[in-house]
């Protein structure tokens, strides 16, 4: 079962900046940025180099901060990313073996979906929430 508290501190953030930048060292001062602007969830793409090292570190140093793996495309990825400290894992689409890792684990799988269908799918198959993705394509918040 998933922590809900998760969902509910997701929820009070509002705000998710997605770190993608490939050059390790400046996502992690755009993540210091954000955080003393007093940004309250991030989520770090695995496009990011040594993104698992840079989770780690983040949530060492901001244990309150919650900290989302993005761009998880297999279960690789996932156990490390989760092994770093990872709150939840974000793929783009639904993924087999990354749900069936992280579901089992009690962890918080946000999978994309673009369609009603997907976003069906992907609730009655175990996720935490379905991130809209991508949103501006789908449509935006009227989405």
């Amino acid at each position: 079962m998933v922590d809900l508290a998760v969902i509910d501190r997701l929820r009070a953030a509002t705000i998710v900046p997605v770190i993608r930048h490939s050059d390790t060292q400046v996502a992690a001062i755009a993540i210091d940025l954000l955080i003393e602007q007093g940004i309250r969830a991030i989520e770090i793409t695995t496009s990011v180099s040594r993104a698992d090292q840079l989770v780690q570190r983040i949530k060492a140093k901001n244990e309150a901060l919650l900290v989302g793996a993005g761009t998880v495309l297999d279960q690789t990825q996932a156990r490390e990313m989760l092994d770093a400290g990872a709150d939840f894992i974000v793929s783009p689409c639904w993924v087999d073996e990354v749900a069936d890792l992280v579901i089992k684990a009690g962890g918080a799988y946000f999978p994309g979906a673009m369609t009603p269908d997907e976003v069906f799918h992907h609730h009655q198959a175990g996720a935490a929430l379905v991130k809209i993705f991508p949103a501006d394509t789908a449509g935006g918040p009227a989405f």
